[in-house]
């Protein structure tokens, strides 16, 4: 795996109670002391952003064929 790989991981849930996996994108990699560091990927944006949040917004333009 290298950096920007898409991968499905446990994401803990907030209360530690249990966990979900979840699609995250690798953001970095230490081989030598077997760390990893990923960010969480989701559809849904939260009405209030955390600090920490970031957006992106793909935009898809769909060119329908005329007749």
């Amino acid at each position: 795996m290298k950096r920007g790989t898409i991968v499905l991981t446990k994401f803990p849930f907030t209360d530690l109670s249990s966990s979900k996996r979840r699609p995250a994108v690798i953001i970095s990699i230490f081989i030598k002391i077997k760390i990893s560091y990923f960010a969480f990927i989701s559809s849904v944006i939260p009405k209030k952003l955390s600090k920490t949040d970031i957006v992106i917004i793909f935009l898809i333009k769909i060119l329908k064929k005329q007749d």
